[in-house]
């Protein structure tokens, strides 16, 4: 279950950057991950693709995705029913169906294995340069779309990202590539943005807070 839920918090938040990218035509590097900086509030329809070597089918998932600069909320609705709040340095995950619930810790984002880097230039907080020492960069623009390839250049759970879109838009496709083989797909689209948005997080936030239930959690 541990080693599921470190896969789910790096694939979460890489998720939490590719739903805010945007590019315009013909953008260089250094436009493309500008875009990637989390700004606004949004909501997303989602479906899930996760290909593990283990299985003989690939699962799927659906639900929405609310993002915004300090928080993320992942409401699964099928083929289970569960809510998934990052904020601050935190990871909460219910399903209240199971009267399942805990806290996992996250420590510092930024030392992530893998993506801590990007996750630094998400926040400003770290330049351009610095990320392509820790990773090949590549850039793919063709026909209105656009696509960022990034490969970790030390042996770490991820072993490929991709980030893909259209002109304009949000990026609507996240794909994980794992070094132990299994595949993890987004799929995107956008319902809303700013106040219906915020609303829709809002609400969520609360619903997390009621499902809560102290004396029963565990963090670890």
């Amino acid at each position: 279950m541990l080693r599921a839920l470190a896969k789910y918090v790096l694939y979460s938040l890489l998720l939490w950057a590719a739903c805010l990218s945007s590019a315009s035509a013909e953008s260089t590097l250094e436009q493309l991950l500008d875009g990637l900086k989390i700004t606004r509030v949004s909501e997303f329809r989602y479906t899930e693709t996760r290909e593990m070597k283990l299985l003989n089918r690939p699962g799927l998932a659906r639900g929405k995705l609310y993002v915004s600069p300090h928080r993320m909320v992942i409401e699964q609705t099928t083929p289970k029913q569960s809510v998934i709040l990052i904020a601050a340095n935190r990871l909460q995950y219910q399903e209240p169906a199971r009267g399942i619930y805990f806290v996992k810790k996250l420590n510092n984002l930024l030392a992530a294995p893998g993506i801590g880097s990007f996750l630094g230039l998400l926040q400003a907080k770290m330049p351009l340069d610095q990320l392509q020492t820790q990773f090949l960069i590549e850039v793919e623009q063709q026909g209105g779309a656009w696509k960022i390839i990034l490969i970790p250049r030390k042996q770490v759970d991820i072993s490929r990202m991709e980030i893909s879109g259209l002109v304009g838009r949000s990026a609507d496709l996240l794909k994980l590539d794992y070094a132990d083989g299994d595949v993890t797909t987004w799929a995107l689209s956008l319902v809303a943005e700013g106040a219906a948005a915020r609303e829709g997080l809002d609400a969520q936030l609360k619903l997390a807070e009621a499902l809560t239930r102290p004396e029963s959690s565990a963090e670890r």
